[in-house]
């Protein structure tokens, strides 16, 4: 059986499609003027230039039409396109999930509707709430962002995390302490998701001998998360050959629009490396022990206490305003770092003492092993120093 062979148009035939599709003429009408099928039309006029897809504004006309409750066959028979291109369209913009969402949020009352945001950031996931009420887990998503309230990946049914998104709220010792220690070691960011929606990150990595702060923050925060470990490879010197030791990194992961901008209200923000710099807690202690806690060392050096702390030149100035507020006679500087942006602040004597003093005396939030070597420090200049015993890092829930 001889296959047909395609048929060639003249210059005269592409020129009256061409001229037709430009009137407003459907593919489909003129590929009958000519005998043919609508793909070969829609072939020539692209390699003429003539484009057939529809523009953002008939996308909005397709999306205006859809919602005000014109049927799908009717918006494809206007526009000559397909079924499919017409729902390909609506779920392009989650107009489909929109309108079933908004049809279950309208059948909630309005006691229902202004309790979703409050059980939300309580901690309560969406999936939760949508099966207390009876709705679609759309329903209350559609709720909580026409409030304002972000949603993220914590709502698939998968994941039943529970987490306290207006802990920072309050400001007081465990709270500022948490922030400084977050504007040391915490990790900002913020990624898109599948529906085009922003997922904003908090992640706390530490050195597994640390582990133990990490399970404190998350008691803090109410969080249910799991901390994971992560094996590193690091490369160390020894007896002047290269040896690999591993070791593990242990690292909590959360998503919370609530909490994400809180902490940027003091500053701490993403790609904050070399340019951290605080807003609202300068003359805060709990805030800078908790920066101390993450890139700083309390020490002891030639039986005399010294204390510094790496960071932004912006960030170390603010600290060393901070020492001087409470020991004025100190001579204190920042200073750059030879390795690189990084700037240093350091002071040791009298000095360090004062200000490892006011950081660390009686605190109920800190570092293990920071608060043990505060309380060795401050033995030196005050043996008889008596502490409190209660404040310890196992009350910084």
């Amino acid at each position: 059986m001889e296959r047909k062979k395609r048929e060639k148009f003249t210059d005269e035939h592409v020129a009256k499609m061409i001229e037709m599709a430009n009137s407003g003429i459907k593919s489909k009408d003129i590929a009958t003027e000519f005998n043919t099928h609508p793909a070969n039309v829609c072939q020539i006029l692209k390699k003429n230039g003539v484009s057939r897809r529809l523009t953002t504004e008939k996308h909005a006309e397709i999306l205006h039409m859809y919602l005000n409750g014109v049927e799908v066959p009717e918006i494809a028979k206007k526009f000559d396109v397909t079924y499919g291109a017409v729902v390909y369209i609506v779920d392009k913009y989650g107009v489909r999930k929109e309108k079933n969402a908004k049809i279950h949020e309208n059948r909630m009352t309005i006691e229902q509707k202004n309790a979703i945001p409050i059980m939300f950031l309580k901690g309560e996931s969406a999936l939760t709430i949508a099966k207390k009420f009876g709705v679609t887990l759309e329903a209350i998503t559609y709720n909580l962002r026409l409030r304002g309230v972000s949603t993220n990946f914590l709502d698939k049914p998968r994941n039943e995390y529970k987490l306290n998104h207006c802990i920072f709220d309050e400001l007081n010792e465990n709270s500022a302490y948490w922030i400084g220690f977050l504007m040391s070691d915490g990790s900002l960011s913020i990624s898109k998701t599948r529906d085009k929606y922003s997922c904003y990150h908090i992640d706390l990595s530490l050195s597994s001998k640390d582990e133990l702060q990490i399970e404190e923050f998350r008691e803090f925060i109410g969080s249910n998360h799991k901390i994971t470990k992560f094996k590193n490879k690091d490369k160390i010197i020894h007896m002047n050959k290269k040896e690999t030791k591993d070791t593990y990194t242990s690292s909590l992961h959360i998503v919370s629009k609530k909490i994400f901008d809180k902490l940027a209200e003091y500053g701490v923000v993403p790609n904050k490396t070399t340019r951290e710099k605080v807003i609202g807690l300068e003359s805060n202690r709990d805030f800078w022990r908790g920066v101390i806690d993450g890139d700083g060392s309390v020490m002891i050096i030639n039986g005399k206490p010294s204390i510094s702390l790496v960071g932004s030149k912006d960030l170390l100035e603010q600290f060393n305003n901070y020492a001087k507020s409470i020991y004025p006679d100190s001579n204190s500087s920042v200073h750059k770092r030879k390795d690189g942006n990084v700037h240093m602040f350091q002071t040791s004597h009298r000095y360090a003492h004062a200000i490892i003093k006011n950081l660390y005396y009686n605190c109920k939030t800190a570092l293990d092993r920071k608060l043990a070597k505060a309380k060795e420090a401050l033995a030196i200049y005050e043996p008889d120093l008596i502490w409190n015993e209660q404040s310890s890092d196992s009350e910084a829930a």
